[in-house]
């Protein structure tokens, strides 16, 4: 009863992402990345701002990118990704101080 009390309850936000992940996915093939790249994003990132601005960014040509958090997952998959661009993680501040060093 519960789980289907919860399906109920969720459906209309489940709902009013459809709309999002739809215009984001279309965004970002029509910007030239393969149909792949918004799916793996989109399970990777759960912020629709992150990753309309992300895609954004890499669009328009950004060369580096910071991690910010505990691990260096992403920043380790974008480094296979595209092994051009500069992939940093930070965990703390001396991370980010060290990361700000590195990108001047």
């Amino acid at each position: 009863m519960e789980f289907t009390k919860g399906i109920k309850d969720g459906l209309p936000i489940a709902l009013g992402y459809v709309p999002v992940a739809f215009a984001y996915a279309v965004g970002a093939v029509d910007r030239g990345f393969p149909l792949w790249f918004p799916i793996l994003i989109s399970a990777s990132n759960f912020t629709g701002t992150g990753q309309f601005a992300g895609t954004n960014l890499i669009a328009a040509g950004a060369e580096s990118f910071l991690e910010l958090g505990p691990g260096a997952t992403l920043a380790g998959l974008g480094k296979r990704i595209a092994p051009d661009h500069a992939f940093l993680n930070a965990e703390d501040m001396s991370g980010i101080e060290a990361a700000a060093q590195a990108l001047l």
